[in-house]
């Protein structure tokens, strides 16, 4: 997980909505669940192995 990534889950941890995260971490509010996205996946990949 990159460094943002880790940033932006610790904050959806923490109660933040997407749009909150999105200010917080400089980025779009679709770049936000694109991130949660990408990681979703990954962690299906992992859990299917």
């Amino acid at each position: 997980m990159t460094d943002k990534e880790q940033e932006v889950v610790k904050l959806k941890a923490d109660g933040y909505t997407y749009r909150e995260i999105a200010v917080r971490c400089g980025l779009s509010i679709p770049a936000v669940g694109s991130r949660f996205s990408r990681m979703r996946k990954r962690l299906e990949q992992i859990e299917a192995v």
